[in-house]
Order: C-alpha cells, then structure tokens, then sequence
C-alpha cells in the first residue's frame, strides 16, 4: 500500500492574540470563518484550513519554518502595493519550486512573525 497524499487539510498556528490574527487572515489575506469553538477560530484558505488556537505562552522559537499559500494570479506590482498599504512584512519575488512546479513565489510574514510563502496558481 501507498499513501496518496492529495494536499493540505489544515495548519494549526499557536497566537498570543487570536483577535489580532483573525483580522490579518480575514480582512487582509482573505480567509473566511469556517468554524468558531471557545478553544479554536478555524479560516477557510481554498480547499485548506488555518486554525488560530489562543496560547496562553509561546515557545521561545517555533519549530515552523514557513507554510505556502497559493493565491489566484494578479500583477506582482498590485500585490506588492496592497501588502505595503496594510504595512505587512514582506521580502521580494523569487523562483522557488513548489507543488505546481517552478514559479515566482514571496514572503510575508503574519502579525505574530509566522512566515507564510504566497505563490500563484499556475492553473495545474
């Protein structure tokens, strides 16, 4: 038997302030509420989940590197400018490989310093 992975189901991210998340997840980067329980807020990313769980402490360095989010193409420019308007942390765009092959790939980081790849659909 082989297991036959088909992609993301969820990522859970610990946060100080689940307000503070939710807003930047919702009304900057998109998400929709799927699901809200005293102990989580789970956000609708495509066919994915991101679950803010409250923290009552973070560990002093998370074991995350980064996670990737494919977004639905737009110019690189009106991207960049929209991530500047609401000042989030942003790098440059690079090639990287990923799940729909090479592509133009950059950076952000949440406001709780997770670093999330934001990479176009190639349509594959």
């Amino acid at each position: 038997m082989k297991l036959n992975l088909l992609g993301l189901d969820h990522i859970v991210l610990l946060c100080a302030d689940v307000g503070v998340m939710e807003h930047f997840y919702v009304d900057v980067l998109g998400c929709s509420v799927a699901r809200r329980t005293e102990s989580l807020l789970q956000l609708r990313a495509g066919t994915a989940l991101i679950d803010l769980k409250p923290a009552t402490f973070l560990p002093a360095q998370s074991r995350l590197d980064h996670f990737c989010l494919q977004y639905q193409p737009v110019a690189e420019q009106a991207l960049l400018a929209y991530l500047d308007a609401h000042k989030v942390p942003r790098g440059v765009f690079e090639s990287r490989f990923g799940a729909q092959g090479q592509g133009l790939s950059l950076y952000i980081q949440d406001p709780e310093g997770n670093r999330i790849e934001l990479k176009p659909s190639s349509g594959a």
